[in-house]
């Protein structure tokens, strides 16, 4: 895991905007044999390009650093995983292999499948291109070891309990990270949404944000877009009033939440997407990179700036 950059790719400038810190990558190995049966039996297909990401990884992460005296089993009922692998370029092809790999295991869905290219390159892209810092860590299964890729800021973050948005470039390909506005710059609501969901679900306290203001780009956001957040939580009444809360604490007004509280009672609104599939995913991937594309015909040299990644 050498791979270095040492200039942004697809730009002419020697550092991105203001000053993008470079991403310090770590690596941490534990013995397989340490975890309980259940959790290796869940880990009995990760292997080779398959690896593991999310909430399963972090609360292992968690409990080898000694921040939790046992696990949060809430925390390893999902297995998120990424497959590093070159994705073909035909549709179908791409639907059949994510249905391939959703089959390898029962705890494999293919909404939670992502195929983020072959390493280094698709390595370097995952950690380039997470929402929150927390997330910059992924988990290797090596025979009978455990190894976890982690960020210096996913360290901190998960010790000190701190939801922080992942600002490594402007956008990820999938989804827009910050944009400005007038001579302010401000995280997408996609980010500030991701944000918020972590700490709804109780992955962290406190929201920083270094380079770019999260209260100023949380206010920013419409009806639409709160409603976008809240709804995920709507069959599960404890998380939706914890969401109400944090809406509050970040200074969203009585009538927007009022009518975000409308629209979540309103039971002509859907609000689940139901099963998602493989067709779904690639349909919704294949939406992105058309939005993506058309984003980048527009996009200056400081947005299209990367971070730097070094493995040490």
């Amino acid at each position: 895991m050498k791979e270095r950059i040492n200039k942004p790719p697809n730009t002419g400038e020697i550092s991105p905007f203001a000053d993008y810190e470079p991403i310090i990558v770590h690596s941490r190995t534990t013995n397989l044999e340490s975890l309980e049966l259940g959790i290796r039996n869940r880990l009995l297909n990760i292997e080779d390009s398959i690896t593991v990401k999310g909430g399963f990884a972090r609360e292992l992460f968690r409990f080898n650093l000694g921040l939790t005296p046992q696990y949060n089993y809430t925390k390893l009922e999902d297995l998120d995983i990424v497959v590093f692998e070159k994705p073909s370029t035909d549709r179908e092809e791409r639907i059949a292999r994510r249905n391939q790999i959703s089959s390898l295991s029962e705890y494999f869905e293919p909404k939670d499948i992502e195929i983020c290219n072959s390493i280094p390159e698709g390595l370097i892209r995952f950690f380039r291109t997470r929402d929150v810092t927390m997330n910059e860590l992924v988990m290797f299964k090596d025979k009978n070891n455990i190894r976890f890729l982690f960020s210096e800021e996913c360290l901190e973050d998960l010790t000190n309990r701190v939801i922080r948005p992942s600002v490594h470039c402007a956008h990820t390909g999938l989804g827009l990270v910050w944009f400005q506005q007038g001579d302010k710059r401000l995280l997408s609501a996609a980010i500030v949404g991701r944000c918020i969901y972590r700490k709804v679900k109780g992955d962290g306290d406190i929201f920083i944000s270094d380079r770019i203001g999260f209260l100023d780009s949380a206010k920013t956001l419409n009806t639409d877009e709160l409603f976008k957040i809240i709804k995920r939580f709507s069959e599960t009444p404890q998380l939706l009033e914890a969401c109400m809360q944090v809406y509050r604490e970040l200074g969203i007004n009585d009538e927007v939440l009022a009518e975000v509280r409308k629209r979540i009672e309103d039971s002509r609104i859907k609000k689940s997407r139901g099963t998602i599939t493989s067709e779904i995913v690639e349909g919704m991937l294949d939406e992105r990179t058309r939005e993506y594309e058309e984003w980048l015909q527009g996009a200056g040299n400081s947005q299209r700036a990367v971070a730097e990644v070094r493995f040490i």
